[in-house]
């Protein structure tokens, strides 16, 4: 197996159709919507991003995670139902920096670690950096398993307390399910060898040089290190005042040289004194990392663009820009690498952003050296002789990475949720507050509020909330508009973008999100439309670019219908599913034969049957009550709904017999199908005589 080059490489490796992702979780700065559409879905992110109504079904169980800079957030035309956007809000000057990404599937887990957002730029153009950890349920050994860990208690201890909502996030979901796998997991034998560094995080900021500094002292007590080398992009902007390179110097006194590698773009806007005060025995260096790419570099491109049917003309210039951040502290070859999101700067290593990256001791660091400037086709000319002493003013070139909250974004606001009034179905918009209640009124009252083209009426109940909306306009708004748009009177042509979350009621009711109807389940699970649709989706699809619109109800069949052609050519449309579940179950059972000793694989097995089966089964179930109790006095809806219900508890009745599933796994579904179908037999007792006939034949005499 090839190491992998990007998270585009670690997402392809992923076999999604035998080892299905369970969740998904990211920290970045800020996201492209194609990028995190194809991320959270995770198919190729090349891939233009379209969504069908198949996709956005799975897309429900997995509820995906996105946490970023509320700096960053924007108008968000095309993401789907059950992402969980959480926007960081920084204390002053500071920014939610860190990059990671963890993918759950059924057999493995993978953490990747680097400098790249999950943007087009950070993915596919940019010179970065990454590291990537997997564990997996039949590791016998591991040199790791501490760092699945401490990423454990990093998200519980530093996140989980900010994630407010879907009234209970998913991340809490993502901790049980890590902590499972953490204590299935041999012992780690690497503990003295790598380990997570991060900064920024809790009341005071911890300093990510901190953590190096302790981290130094004990891999390596009885030397101290006297080089540092450093490859970053971004650098402290007034460095007469102070420098990281200072602090460095100060946690470190024996460093006598540092070096550092930057872009080409960057050089005219660094000093001496970015590298710390003065010494007689200081022996510094700067590299740069050039643009344009060299032929070496040229070539690489070429063959990868090649893999990927991609087209690049002979003439044409390639420009690359540098974000990768790396860090080596050492002492001849004994040392520490670092890889991760903070640039060389006050805001990365004393706690004002959130950063976050990977330390690993070193026992070769000349070798390492030597792959970092190859890999980042670094120059060899050291030109830190032709640096100014000082910068005769404040450099113009700003870290593309320090977009502060506005003063007049709402931070008033902690999290807003939409939630739905079970009686009636319609839904608002709940704003929690981060101050006093009388604050808050006062303050939203400098806001003008829309969702879409929609205006808001905040009004003060037990909470801050919006008017209530119909569910068919709720409902249709859902896709293309994902966050709501706060319009300062200062600033009324300038939106503040804030998403918001579902209430436990609507997370627990897929088809309300997704506004799915029976029909739609059936052509999501038949053999022949497995992914029927483009968009598929309930909600505005104008909103969505190059997705041809799919009529659903084009071929449902009409009310008045003669109700024996209806359920026959429900009949018809009920075995296609059939056919496709039955094959489902093949294909599982198939990928797991020969394991059945291995109890891991066993429970893997058991999960994507569940997953496969049972969910869409219990969905369907859920479907066809909310249909019939919307439109009980149609005709024919009785009859029509018993038939339906029918033939869901033949074929779970069916499936329940297959000797190579779990005993008793659809026994719970069977029995609320019966219950459901008793009810109606009691209703008609003296009713329609092909019913009750039909009633006697699915109930057993003792449901009836």
């Amino acid at each position: 197996m090839t190491e992998p080059k990007s998270l585009a490489d670690i997402i392809s490796g992923i076999e999604a159709a035998s080892d299905p992702i369970q969740n998904i979780m990211s920290l970045t700065y800020e996201f492209d919507e194609c990028q995190l559409v194809n991320f959270v879905f995770g198919r190729d992110l090349l891939e233009e991003a379209r969504i069908s109504q198949k996709k956005l079904l799975e897309l429900s169980k997995i509820r995906p995670i996105v946490i970023y800079d509320a700096a960053k957030t924007k108008e968000s035309r095309s993401l789907p139902q059950f992402l969980e956007l959480h926007p960081w809000k920084s204390r002053a000057f500071g920014c939610h920096h860190s990059k990671a990404y963890c993918i759950v599937t059924g057999a493995k887990v993978h953490l990747v670690l680097g400098s790249f957002n999950l943007t087009q730029s950070g993915l596919f153009h940019n010179r970065e950096v990454l590291d990537h950890f997997t564990w997996g349920l039949d590791d016998v050994h591991s040199d790791d398993s501490h760092i699945l860990g401490q990423w454990i208690n990093f998200l519980s201890e530093r996140y989980i307390s900010r994630m407010h909502n879907s009234e209970h996030s998913a991340l809490e979901q993502l901790i049980k399910t890590l902590e499972a796998r953490r204590d299935k997991l041999p012992a780690s034998t690497g503990e003295d060898n790598c380990s997570l560094v991060f900064s920024g995080y809790g009341e005071n900021g911890e300093k990510g040089l901190n953590i190096l500094k302790t981290l130094w002292s004990q891999w390596f007590p009885n030397e101290s290190p006297t080089g540092l080398f450093v490859v970053s992009p971004f650098f402290d902007q007034n460095p007469a005042k102070s420098s990281i390179a200072k602090e460095f110097l100060l946690a470190f006194p024996s460093l006598r040289a540092i070096h550092i590698c930057t872009a080409e773009e960057t050089e005219p806007m660094l000093c001496k004194e970015h590298f710390g005060p003065p010494t007689a025995d200081a022996s510094h260096a700067l590299f740069r990392v050039p643009k344009k790419t060299g032929e070496d570099e040229r070539q690489a491109i070429l063959a990868e663009a090649a893999t990927q049917h991609i087209s690049i003309s002979e003439d044409q210039t390639l420009e690359r820009k540098l974000h990768a951040k790396v860090l080596l502290l050492f002492n001849n070859e004994l040392g520490i690498s670092y890889a991760g999101s903070a640039n060389f700067s006050r805001n990365a290593w004393l706690g004002r952003n959130q950063e976050l990256g990977v330390a690993r001791r070193e026992n070769d660091i000349r070798t390492l050296r030597k792959n970092i400037l190859k890999g980042l086709f670094i120059e060899s000319e050291n030109r830190y002789a032709a640096l100014p002493a000082s910068l005769p003013q404040r450099p113009d070139l700003d870290d593309d990475e320090a977009e502060f909250t506005h003063e007049l974004f709402p931070d008033f606001i902690e999290h807003i949720v939409l939630e739905r009034c079970p009686e009636t179905n319609n839904a608002r918009f709940v704003l929690h507050k981060t101050a006093e209640e009388a604050r808050l009124l006062n303050s939203s009252a400098d806001y003008r509020v829309t969702w879409g083209s929609n205006p808001l009426e905040l009004m003060l109940d037990e909470h801050l909330a919006s008017q209530w909306i119909e569910k068919k306009q709720w409902q249709r708004r859902l896709v293309g508009g994902r966050n709501l748009a706060f319009y300062h009177l200062r600033m009324p042509d300038s939106p503040f973008w804030f998403p918001f979350q579902y209430s436990d009621s609507l997370i627990n009711e897929t088809e309300y999100l997704l506004e799915i109807t029976s029909l739609d389940w059936l052509l999501c699970h038949a053999t022949n439309q497995t992914d029927f649709g483009s968009s598929g989706l309930a909600g505005d699809t104008s909103d969505l670019e190059n997705t041809p619109s799919y009529d659903i109800n084009s071929t449902a069949p009409d009310r008045e219908t003669n109700t024996v052609i209806a359920m026959q050519r429900y009949l018809q449309q009920f075995g296609d599913v059939e056919d496709s579940f039955q094959n489902n179950i093949e294909s599982i059972l198939k990928h797991y034969k020969g394991d059945e000793q291995n109890a891991a694989a066993q429970e893997r097995c058991v999960n994507q049957i569940k997953s496969a089966v049972l969910s869409p089964l219990e969905m369907f179930f859920s479907i066809l009550r909310k249909e019939y109790a919307e439109n009980s006095a149609a005709k024919d809806a009785l009859p029509q709904y018993a038939f339906r219900l029918g033939e869901l508890l033949l074929f779970a009745r069916k499936l329940s017999k297959n000797p190579s599933l779990p005993q008793g796994i659809l026994s719970p579904l069977c029995g609320n199908i019966e219950e459901a179908l008793s009810t109606l037999s009691a209703k008609e007792q003296n009713g329609d005589r092909i019913l009750r006939s039909y009633l006697d034949f699915v109930l057993p005499r003792k449901a009836q």
